[in-house]
């Protein structure tokens, strides 16, 4: 915060300065000018601008009032908030709807008038310690200033009135150093901060790089700032500083109020404390930029670790918090790391990567978005609610195995995935009869990818319209999703990242295979509709960042006052009706027991609330995560179906970073690196942990040559013709061709010829050939197999 000089002109060529700084400087520092009215004396003096708006002792109050609206309005016009010391407990009225911070200064901390006062501002303010440098008073100030209170004041109109406030919630402490000395160093912040942690309050500093701090000597101040970026970039107490101020004005030191007047003043000098000059003022600032960025860095190195960690290609992150100051309203950052492509091309913000089921959200808003449409109940006579049974809305194509299911199972039923069906991930919902159920309907939370992609099919059959155009309509198209979409033709025609997989890795025999491109991408344009509900959406990090911003405005827009989506429907999407996973027992000692909604989990992290669902497709991992009480939204993409793990432990250090530690600045930072490494560790050890072939083992009941000459089939599953590897047969049979296709040949080379071996194409979301490797009798080993071998021949890419 910049001080300004009682000259006008001065102090408005200072704010154009200022403001040219603040916007190359926006990234790392949001600057507000100090806009001082009113001087506080020990004895006697001149009072400030309001009082004594001519600088002669005529106490022209009234033309002061004006000079410094006018002023501040000036400062607002080019886009700089300004801050003010509040000293006169009347004057705000006149000025404070201008004024973005202000300061209860250290003579005033103490009186219940000022403490009275700042209950009732409607903007962030610092109490600063007494004059002597003890804090107590200041932290007493906090606990005073966020309670209500009732007492007599003037009101809007000039009259006495009793004025009632809510409090302030946004007060903190400022450091400024007193006749003791300077209390600016970490031991003096870190005891600041205990106290206010001891007194309930937020552990949030400003320091005064002046006054006692500088022991009154301005040219100190820099000294002062170059202590603190030190703090921010050592981490230490780095959360606890929300802030400085700085004394600065175009000329240096300060000037006393010549007899002859306004007249004999040197422009651009201060009348009252003595400033640093702007040539001075850019370097200290450009130092803090720098702590600021040593501060950021560490979570760069954090996350460029966990790259390295995993050997992961690219990753974007998205992250997106409601903030007053944005000229939207909304604070957007972005980081980007690594390539998108095999070219070597960069992720950016713009990169579009398939984020799996965290499509699944959008599909339980598209389906309430239908439960709302009154179009629907007035002119079709058609009423849904979640509670609306799924044979009601599908009629004939509603068709499940069990009839109790069959008969019981509703739109919240399918959202929440309780229907009793496992993950088949096959075919569609007209297969849906011929997929065995693997408990009982309602007996508990089993994931299941079809009733998503089922619902998908609700405004065809309700409104004769494709679901990615309703989408489209409806979420994408408001909210100016550019980058989103279901189609995969139209996202290869942009930014659409290369998902990498780790070709030929076999854990059981300890294959980690070779990190590759999926080029093309698994699902090739004409067949997203069948996956579109479940995992068809393909977005990028700064789509999806307004996207949360929706969300956490319970679905308006966030940038323009008009609703997307309802906010009941945002509420209700996002209400358990579901255990997911361990009903008992949390993962870790900082998660709750989680419940599921409607394409979201929800549970707390460290007693903050987190609503998100993650996804993984082959070549793609996601997170996408809100939490609702702190004003959060994380989005985390990578171009790596290994990185579920690396981005979780991100998505940990950003919540420990920016929420836990904002509520409690000491809070230890939990390194999820080593624990999820042994998590994965230990699943590895078990996948290759696994009963030994016999040496001996007996045949099956029928000749290996059998299955071959057989053709099996499945309602939903299709044809399974089986080819036994390693066999002769005769030239041009269907399976000499199955076994000399070049994917087949791939899975051959790290399959044990020894051992009789069956391979069979089978088309499905995640599979295109089974492998059944005997093992004893009549029971064989499946392996779900894997390859886009021919996708690429097909499209004249050729063979890696």
């Amino acid at each position: 915060m910049i001080d300004s000089s009682s000259s006008l002109d001065s102090a408005l060529e200072y704010a154009r300065k200022l403001r040219e700084y603040a916007e190359s400087a926006k990234d790392d520092l949001l600057i507000v000018m100090r806009v001082y009215f009113e001087k506080p004396r020990t004895t006697v003096g001149w009072k400030g601008l309001i009082n004594d708006p001519d600088l002669n002792g005529s106490f022209q109050i009234n033309k002061g009032l004006r000079i410094a609206r006018g002023l501040l309005l000036e400062v607002a016009k080019m886009g700089l908030p300004a801050g003010c010391e509040f000293l006169d407990t009347i004057s705000p009225q006149y000025t404070a709807d201008l004024v973005t911070w202000g300061a209860i200064g250290a003579r005033t901390t103490e009186s219940q008038v000022h403490r009275e006062l700042t209950s009732a501002l409607s903007m962030p303010t610092g109490f600063k310690n007494s004059t002597d440098g003890s804090i107590g008073i200041a932290v007493d100030a906090c606990r005073a200033a966020r309670s209500g209170h009732v007492f007599l004041s003037v009101g809007k109109e000039g009259l006495s009135s009793i004025v009632e406030t809510e409090g302030n919630p946004d007060v903190h402490v400022i450091l400024r150093g007193g006749s003791k000395g300077p209390n600016f160093a970490a031991e003096y912040v870190r005891d600041a901060g205990q106290k206010l942690a001891k007194a309930g309050l937020p552990q949030k500093i400003m320091i005064d790089c002046s006054h006692g701090n500088s022991q009154k000597q301005h040219q100190k101040q820099a000294e002062v700032a170059e202590d603190i970026a030190k703090q921010l970039e050592s981490g230490d107490t780095a959360n606890y500083i929300m802030g400085v101020m700085i004394e600065s004005n175009l000329v240096e030191g300060r000037q006393d109020i010549p007899a002859s007047g306004p007249a004999g003043l040197k422009y651009g000098q201060s009348v009252t404390d003595a400033c640093i000059n702007w040539e001075t003022t850019v370097p200290v600032l450009e130092r803090l930029r720098q702590g600021v960025r040593g501060r950021r860095e560490q979570i760069h190195n954090y996350i460029k670790n966990i790259i390295e960690e995993w050997d992961l290609p690219g990753i974007a992150v998205g992250l997106v918090r409601r903030d007053s100051m944005a000229p939207t309203g909304w604070y957007q950052e972005f980081a980007s790391y690594g390539i998108a492509k095999a070219d070597g091309t960069p992720v950016t913000p713009d990169t579009v990567f398939a984020i799996a089921s965290n499509s699944k959200l959008f599909t339980a808003l598209g389906t309430g978005l239908l439960v709302s449409n009154e179009t629907l109940k007035k002119e079709r006579g058609i009423e849904l609610d979640w509670s609306t049974k799924a044979k009601d809305v599908f009629g004939d194509l509603w068709e499940l195995w069990d009839d109790e299911a069959e008969r019981r199972t509703s739109l919240q039923d399918m959202l929440s995935h309780r229907t009793g069906l496992p993950g088949h991930d096959v075919a569609n919902i007209r297969s849906l009869r011929y997929l065995r159920p693997s408990a009982e309907f309602r007996e508990h939370w089993q994931y299941n990818n079809l009733m998503y992609d089922s619902l998908a099919y609700l405004p065809q059959l309700l409104l004769n319209e494709s679901f990615s155009s309703y989408m489209e309509q409806h979420v994408f198209g408001p909210l100016n999703m550019s980058s989103t979409t279901y189609s995969v033709a139209e996202a290869e025609k942009g930014l659409m990242a290369d998902g990498f997989i780790h070709s030929g890795q076999d854990q059981k025999l300890g294959l980690n295979g070779v990190q590759k491109p999926i080029v093309p991408f698994f699902l090739r344009p004409g067949n997203e509709n069948d996956y579109a509900g479940s995992a068809g959406v393909l977005s990028s990090a700064r789509d999806l960042t307004t996207f949360l911003a929706m969300l956490l405005s319970t679905g308006k827009h966030p940038f323009k006052n008009r609703t997307v989506i309802p906010p009941e429907i945002v509420e209700y999407t996002a209400t358990g009706t579901s255990t997911f996973g361990n009903p008992k027992l949390a993962n870790f000692p900082e998660l709750s027991v989680a419940v599921y909604g409607a394409g979201q989990i929800r549970y707390s992290y460290r007693g903050h609330e987190i609503v998100e669902h993650n996804g993984g497709v082959p070549g793609f991992d996601s997170w996408v995560s809100r939490l609702p009480n702190d004003n959060l939204g994380i989005v985390l993409l990578c171009n790596d179906e290994r990185s579920m793990n690396a981005l979780s432990a991100i998505k940990w250090r950003l919540i420990d970073e920016i929420v836990v530690r904002a509520a409690s600045p000491n809070a230890s930072l939990v390194d999820w690196i080593p624990r999820y490494k042994a998590i994965e560790t230990a699943a590895k050890r078990r996948r290759a942990t696994f009963t030994p072939r016999p040496k001996y083992p007996p045949l099956p009941n029928f000749p290996f040559g059998l299955p071959e000459r057989r053709v099996y089939s499945h309602g939903a599953y299709g044809t399974l013709a089986p080819c036994l590897a390693f066999a002769p047969r005769e030239a041009g049979t269907r399976c000499q061709a199955v076994l000399e296709s070049l994917p087949v040949q791939r899975i051959l080379n790290i399959t044990d010829f020894s051992v009789p071996t069956f391979i069979m194409p089978l088309t499905g979301v995640w599979t295109t050939y089974l492998r059944l490797s005997h093992f004893s009798g009549n029971l064989f080993n499946a392996s779900v197999l894997w390859t886009n071998a021919e996708a690429r021949l097909e499209e004249g890419l050729g063979a890696y």
